[in-house]
């Protein structure tokens, strides 16, 4: 039932147990100890001097115990005397160890520890009494010791309070305020700073590294969404220019026309937009989850070839295309090189200023080059940390360009300046051959 308390419920009981147990010690367990200790350490004195003398004795019967003002012997032949027993109030000394008490009429008592021994086979027994304190009458005594237990006690109280304080301010404040800050998070905002309870020590560090973990948290749930809006986004549009050249295509069909050329155009271009970015969404999850495709040699300018006819509707005159002297392959994944050029390709279609491009192809990289607006340089890793780049205008087929590059240790890049837009994509040197693989190539 203790475990369904809350911290501070439960801090409190282990403080009143502590508490308890200093009153325990300081009132009954430390007085037991230090009586004990007079107990042995006379025991201990009486024990040698006895042993010590029982030698002499039996060596010389003439020999006197040793008497002093804290140490009393008596040696008799049957037992003990009056005297001694009405100074000590003894009725009966069976035992051979005891504690004894006298008291006198100035209201101090004496206390002593009683030893008695049998020295050897003569008969004789040696009775000691090794005076331990002398204090007030018991009432008295009794009365200055409660005085100095509840100083004590009092003291320990104060003490552990202190320290209770002391811990609450240290441990248990910081986790309060750590907690009530966790409660006001919400999945839709970043965390906020946190409370000024929480100090640089062992809690602070955990509380920095949990708000760390939460930034993140918070980072790539916003790098999701931007993604999925700009994803819907991408989709979207393809989808409203096939519904329009579909409507529009109804009705030339009402008035009786059967030249569909510019809408079907539409409806091609943008089934091939739609399926970029659907590859390259199957793609990423792939890569994600299950791996590449195994790489094998690809003729990219063939394929460049191919796709630019796609992304700038077989218009040969949207775009130019520069190569090397020789055939040159790349030993790759083809269906990811292929996303990257369609990504590319089609982003330079959509946002050429006068709807043209040249594309470069050089030894180990390509580069796309188209008139545009504004002035913008990205590398590879600030299209993967600002999650997606569609408010300046660019797709989500960048950021999936970027990733898959990531993926494969390639490297791309997006600059644009002075109404030029350039777009590369560069791969290891060690993947250029030009051996082409006649199974393996993709034209």
């Amino acid at each position: 039932m203790i475990f369904n308390l809350s911290l501070h419920n439960r801090f409190r009981l282990l403080l009143i147990a502590v508490v308890a147990v200093l009153c325990l010690t300081i009132v009954v367990i430390l007085p037991q100890i230090y009586l004990r200790g007079m107990i042995d350490s006379s025991s201990g004195v009486l024990y040698a001097q006895a042993n010590d003398f029982e030698q002499r004795y039996l060596q010389d019967s003439s020999a006197e115990p040793v008497q002093t003002r804290e140490l009393l012997s008596y040696l008799s032949y049957e037992e003990i005397p009056e005297n001694l027993r009405r100074r000590f109030h003894i009725k009966d000394l069976e035992f051979g160890r005891t504690y004894l008490e006298e008291w006198h009429e100035d209201g101090t008592i004496i206390v002593c520890y009683f030893y008695k021994q049998q020295l050897g086979e003569t008969g004789t027994t040696l009775y000691q009494f090794q005076k331990i304190d002398i204090q007030k009458r018991p009432e008295h005594a009794f009365s200055t010791i409660r005085q100095i237990q509840m100083g004590f006690g009092v003291a320990a109280i104060l003490l552990v309070l202190l320290g209770s304080y002391i811990l609450l301010r240290q441990v248990v404040r910081p986790i309060s305020a750590l907690h009530g800050w966790v409660r006001q998070l919400t999945p839709h905002a970043p965390p906020g700073d946190l409370p000024t309870a929480i100090k640089k020590d062992e809690i602070g560090e955990v509380a920095h590294e949990l708000k760390q973990s939460l930034q993140q948290n918070y980072q790539l749930y916003a790098r999701e969404k931007k993604f999925l809006e700009s994803a819907s986004h991408e989709l979207r549009t393809p989808v409203s220019v096939v519904r329009n050249a579909a409507e529009l295509i109804r009705k030339q069909l009402e008035m009786g026309r059967s030249d569909f050329t510019q809408p079907l155009a539409r409806i091609e271009r943008s089934g091939q937009t739609m399926k970029a970015v659907i590859d390259s969404l199957l793609w990423l999850s792939r890569i994600e989850s299950q791996g590449v495709e195994d790489p094998s040699p690809v003729a990219v300018a063939k394929l460049v070839q191919v796709v630019a006819a796609e992304a700038f509707s077989e218009d040969e005159q949207a775009w130019t295309l520069a190569t090397p002297s020789a055939d040159i392959y790349w030993c790759v994944p083809p269906t990811l090189l292929e996303i990257c050029l369609r990504n590319m390709l089609t982003n330079a279609s959509k946002h050429a200023l006068d709807r043209r491009a040249n594309i470069i192809l050089e030894e180990n990289r390509i580069v796309v080059r188209n008139t545009a607006a504004g002035s913008v340089k990205l590398s590879q890793e600030d299209i993967l940390a600002s999650g997606i780049v569609s408010n300046r205008g660019f797709g989500i087929g960048l950021l999936l360009t970027a990733k898959i590059a990531k993926a494969l240790d390639w490297q791309f890049t997006l600059t644009i300046s002075e109404g030029l837009a350039e777009s590369v994509l560069t791969v290891p040197p060690g993947v250029v051959t030009r051996t082409p693989d006649a199974q393996g190539s993709r034209t």
